[in-house]
């Protein structure tokens, strides 16, 4: 629940399994609900509406992901935005999580400074978000910035799955599910976030070793978006504890110094300013960006 301002006001997290569209939407029915109770009732007609940063296509990275056969399928053909707008008495506007990402970083961050830049942010994947001009850009398919399906090198870790084609994808190098994977197939038992924060600094080497690998497969693609699209800077920012973000940019700015083209200069690095609530800030920020941005008509055509 954030004001006018962007400020959170109040928030609810739920941690599930990879619960089925049915559950999600009671979820997240209840916890509407819960936001609403903590509005004064002489100030709930001002609500703006609600919004919500999902993947796209969630259901398509089935072996990447390790989802299972019936969640894949349920969330391949369920359309989330009629569940939602049935289920809710209030606008409802849903968003690419990588392109609310980049919204939470243009009002709340970075953008305060910058007008053009990519925002890139490791989650259960990895995706992103773009900026140009003060706006966010969305796209044909509303996938601008989709940075988990550029092509790059398989992996060298030996836990990772080896790619049906040459090459791999960003987001099965890069994204905390191959440092799950890799963290549980070294042995160590992880099922929930707790149990991540708690993996984390308790077996360094293991992270380590998925560090370099992110690192790795992330360089490519950072210079690559910085080519094309010529940008004051890349944020990055993620779904981890803040210390191994950090340790994650500073990496990534050694690697992209030693691999830039001699004409160029490396792209300007920068830690995300939201952290593990970036999508949720964006999502918030939606509705109130949708009546009152100046570049309103980038994300929603009016």
């Amino acid at each position: 629940l954030v004001d006018f301002a962007g400020r959170v006001l109040k928030a609810r997290r739920q941690e599930r399994d990879l619960p089925l569209p049915e559950t999600a939407l009671r979820l997240v029915g209840d916890a509407v609900a819960a936001l609403r109770r903590a509005v004064p009732r002489t100030a709930r007609d001002r609500i703006a509406g609600v919004g919500f940063a999902v993947p796209y296509n969630l259901g398509s990275w089935r072996r990447e992901l390790d989802l299972p056969a019936d969640v894949s399928a349920a969330w391949t053909e369920f359309d989330l935005g009629s569940g939602l707008r049935t289920a809710l008495d209030l606008p409802v506007l849903v968003e690419n999580d990588g392109t609310a990402v980049a919204v939470a970083e243009l009002f709340q961050g970075h953008g305060r400074e910058l007008d053009d830049f990519a925002a890139v942010y490791v989650g259960a994947a990895v995706g992103g978000g773009v900026v140009l001009g003060g706006a966010p850009r969305r796209g044909v398919t509303g996938n601008a910035g989709d940075v988990g399906l550029m092509p790059v090198p398989p992996s060298r870790l030996a836990t990772a799955p080896r790619p049906s084609r040459g090459s791999d994808i960003l987001l099965n190098r890069a994204s905390v599910n191959a440092l799950v994977r890799h963290l549980r197939r070294n042995g160590v038992p992880v099922a929930t976030n707790l149990d991540l924060e708690r993996a984390i600094p308790s077996h360094p080497e293991t992270v380590g070793e998925w560090l370099e690998d992110c690192a790795d497969a992330l360089v490519n693609p950072l210079l690559s978006i910085s080519s094309l699209l010529d940008l004051q800077a890349i944020v990055v920012d993620g779904n981890l504890p803040r210390s191994l973000v950090e340790r994650l940019v500073e990496r990534l700015r050694v690697l992209l110094a030693a691999n830039a083209p001699e004409a160029r200069r490396p792209p300007a690095l920068l830690l995300g300013t939201a952290g593990r609530d970036a999508a949720a800030i964006g999502a918030a920020l939606l509705p109130l960006h949708s009546s009152y941005g100046p570049h309103r008509e980038a994300l929603f055509g009016h």
